[in-house]
């Protein structure tokens, strides 16, 4: 074996267990979580690999603001219950 068949065997074996852990990161980590969500009953928006829920929590978010805003005419109503777990 030459140099070339040395650099791609230790080229191998620092790449293999960097794609395992981005495969983990955005494939099976979601899948377990919602699996997880699932059988207890929790059921959400569904995952999608660019941009995860994003836009759903974006759309949840913008409902309680609308929510919060109506109350807030109508009784001093001081903070809102997703913009604080979220954050705005």
């Amino acid at each position: 074996m030459g140099c070339l068949g040395y650099a791609l065997v230790s080229l191998s074996v620092i790449s293999i267990p960097i794609i395992w852990e981005i495969c983990r990161v955005l494939f099976w980590r979601p899948y377990v979580l919602t699996k997880c969500f699932r059988k207890q009953g929790i059921r959400g928006p569904p995952y999608s690999l660019l941009s995860g829920s994003l836009y759903e929590i974006q759309k949840l978010k913008n409902a309680e603001e609308r929510e919060c805003w109506t109350q807030t005419q109508m009784i001093s109503f001081k903070g809102c219950f997703l913009t604080t777990i979220i954050g705005p």
